[in-house]
């Protein structure tokens, strides 16, 4: 009675790696049904959460670099006004209300960092009270060389240059 259950030499070795039964058949088909359903529902909870951590630091620079252009907006704005005004003096303070009518909507930009911008006189970069202003951000580009040129008294020079172009037009 017991012959079916001991294997004698000329008997293979039957696989018990694969399912034997249907029920086990069936246990491993809704496993894979599961891991089907499980993995688009973590991407999706990964994508909301934001991804893996090292994005956090593209956002805070992402955040910087919309700082930085808001404040060369203001820095814009500001030469702007002394042009339209005729103003060429450094340090002469700039009113705000000014500066903010060069702005859509009349207002200014907000930082994304949450920072308070200072317009400063001109001859000075605007800053930021969170990410600080364009040239401690990026040291390598002089950003004062327009305001520099825009600030000085015209030479008698230039004023000469000037004449004879506009004398050959």
């Amino acid at each position: 009675p017991n012959q079916h259950l001991e294997r004698t030499a000329s008997q293979p070795l039957k696989s018990t790696l694969g399912p034997k039964t249907m029920e086990e058949k069936q246990k491993q088909f809704s496993l894979l049904r599961v891991l089907i359903l499980l993995v688009p529902l973590l991407v999706l909870f990964w994508w909301i959460t934001g991804g893996p951590v090292p994005s956090r630091g593209v956002r805070e620079k992402a955040r910087r670099v919309s700082c930085m252009t808001v404040l060369k907006s203001i820095e814009a704005a500001k030469r702007q006004w002394a042009v339209d005004r005729g103003v060429t003096n450094a340090g002469t303070p700039v009113p705000l209300t000014n500066v903010v009518a060069y702005f859509r909507r009349d207002t200014l930009p907000e930082c994304k960092g949450g920072g308070a911008y200072t317009i400063r006189p001109l001859g000075q970069e605007p800053e930021c009270s969170v990410h600080g202003t364009m040239s401690e951000n990026f040291p390598d580009h002089n950003w004062n060389w327009e305001i520099e040129k825009m600030i000085k008294a015209p030479t008698k020079e230039s004023t000469h240059t000037n004449e004879i172009a506009h004398d050959s037009i």
